[in-house]
């Protein structure tokens, strides 16, 4: 379901929690839907991206996440806000996906409960 969120990606290939081809194969889907930035780091440091600036090689190695997010906030400026203040909660959103075996089903209401069922 498209709608203005934008998606912000640094992914380290020396990432042992999420294989980086996972990690790829969420992104491409993501675009079908929304404005992605997917910044994908070798072990030596960052590769080039066509679609945003990267986050700079020399700090790459030591940044913590608030460096990360304060360096898009600093890139992204007045651009990082979605101009509407609707939500998945306060549109009451349905959203299901069809993953072969099994269908994801997330409901969102407007007092921001989330109920996720597994068919």
């Amino acid at each position: 379901m498209a709608s203005e969120t934008k998606y912000y990606i640094f992914h380290s290939e020396d990432d042992e929690s999420a294989p980086v081809q996972d990690k790829d194969r969420c992104v491409e889907i993501l675009k079908n839907y929304n404005a992605v930035y997917y910044n994908r780091y070798p072990a030596r440091g960052p590769e080039e991206n066509e679609e945003t600036e990267q986050f700079p090689e020399d700090k790459y190695q030591q940044a913590t996440d608030e460096d990360i997010f304060d360096w898009l906030c600093k890139t992204e400026g007045p651009d990082l806000a979605k101009a509407s203040q609707e939500t998945v909660f306060s549109l009451n959103s349905n959203y299901e996906f069809d993953c072969g075996e099994k269908k994801y089903r997330f409901v969102f209401d407007d007092t921001y409960n989330l109920k996720v069922t597994i068919e």
